[in-house]
């Protein structure tokens, strides 16, 4: 392996990364990603899995990893600007979704609401300055956010052992991305708005763009870059954090809206009822509103279907229960009539008037003149109907098929001289 002499000039190296940056407009981001995942994009070369760092999270569309970014705040994701810049080719970021997770299965997905590149950045910027974006979620994310540098960089950084993190593949043209992996490197070189290191075998390749480049500087792990051009054997470069942090990155995290229990795309909190953009979630309601009770950490979880009936508590009907015909003070319209003593029907005696009985219901399968049967609707009221005969509703359309009947004969008999 060629170690990359750390004398070469930016537009040398620029230059022999362009490949890696553009390769990002090939990336499959049509659509929003779901749980199980695959990936498009730049890993670690020379790195192994990461199983922790759950803020460093994959940027997927479809369920295709294209990118990494760094959770900064519980709802603020930082990332590379060409990961959703339109002149990439990419798609915009509400189309995105943020991958918490390790692997291509499990973990969680949450919705990108809203996304901002830098301004300066641009496609043929020249040097690749301000290559950063920060992305908004749609709710909290399910983990504790890494803590951006404070301070700035200085040329003592210049030899600061840094681990890179990200989920893009471990060689190039490799298909082996999507999964998280880290490394360590060393820096080489500080630049206006970026660092770079010589890669010696270890280092950034595709789809790790927007990652995650952690040094400790003697008070715990902070975030110093953002993973921008590597050719994956010689050299990468880093966006520095600390030149970005206040002019850029924090200006959105101070802008973000507040949520409110109304349909607004955020999810909130102490609401009087479910917030309708996140019924599911844990709000101390457990309703209909959530389309899957498993899934809803205020129902009961016999309430899905697992083989137990649960006849009370549920917000819909047990799956695995039955038809509950038995005086409990709910009607069941699942029994037969007759067998829930709770449907009661309030049009018994005739309340409701009319029909062809003295109690208001049309005979239906059974012959009976004055006595509600299975199968009778009842007539002229708004009690609730079983099936059967035709009701009072059906009376004028008889009649007017009785004079359509009747015209047509003396049509007949006119024409036939009668």
């Amino acid at each position: 392996m060629t170690r990359c002499s750390l004398g070469l000039g930016r537009a040398s190296w620029l230059l022999a990364l362009v490949p890696a940056l553009v390769a990002c407009s090939d990336a499959d981001v049509d659509g929003v990603g779901e749980e199980a995942m695959a990936s498009d994009e730049a890993a670690i070369v020379g790195g192994s899995i990461d199983n922790g760092d759950p803020a460093v999270v994959a940027l997927t569309v479809q369920g295709q990893a294209f990118c990494t970014g760094t959770l900064v705040t519980p709802t603020v994701v930082v990332s590379a600007a060409h990961c959703i810049h339109p002149d990439i080719g990419v798609s915009p970021p509400t189309a995105i979704s943020v991958y918490f997770g390790t692997g291509t299965s499990g973990g969680t997905l949450i919705p990108v609401v809203e996304g901002q590149y830098h301004p300066s950045w641009s496609l043929n910027g020249g040097n690749g300055d301000n290559d950063i974006s920060v992305l908004r979620l749609a709710q909290a994310a399910p983990t504790t956010p890494i803590p951006m540098m404070t301070g700035s960089l200085t040329q003592s950084f210049v030899g600061q052992t840094v681990r890179m993190i990200g989920f893009g593949i471990t060689q190039a043209g490799g298909q082996d991305s999507g999964i998280k992996r880290q490394t360590t490197i060393v820096v080489g070189e500080l630049y206006p708005k970026q660092w770079a290191f010589p890669e010696n075998g270890t280092g950034t390749c595709n789809g790790d763009s927007g990652g995650t480049a952690l040094a400790n500087f003697g008070q715990g792990e902070v975030l110093v870059g953002i993973h921008t051009l590597s050719d994956c054997t010689n050299y990468g470069v880093d966006e520095r954090i600390d030149v970005h942090r206040t002019s850029f990155i924090d200006p959105f995290i101070g802008n973000e809206p507040q949520p409110t229990c109304a349909a607004d795309g955020l999810c909130a909190a102490n609401c009087g009822e479910p917030d309708p953009d996140c019924p599911c979630a844990a709000d101390g309601f457990c309703t209909a509103a959530c389309p899957n009770v498993a899934s809803d950490p205020d129902c009961d979880p016999a309430c899905a279907q697992n083989g137990v009936c649960v006849e009370v508590g549920c917000p819909v009907p047990d799956p695995d229960c039955g038809p509950n015909c038995v005086a409990d003070g709910l009607c069941d319209p699942g029994c037969a009539f007759g067998e829930d003593p709770d449907c009661q029907d309030p049009c018994a005696g005739g309340a409701c008037g009319g029909g062809n009985g003295v109690d208001g219901y049309t005979a239906g399968t059974d012959s009976e003149d004055d006595n509600k049967n299975y199968g009778d609707t009842i007539v002229g009221s708004g009690c609730g109907v079983a099936g059967g005969g035709p009701s009072r509703g059906a009376a004028p359309l008889v009649t007017w098929l009785l004079v359509a009947v009747a015209w047509l004969r003396r049509r007949r008999s006119v024409a036939s001289g009668d």
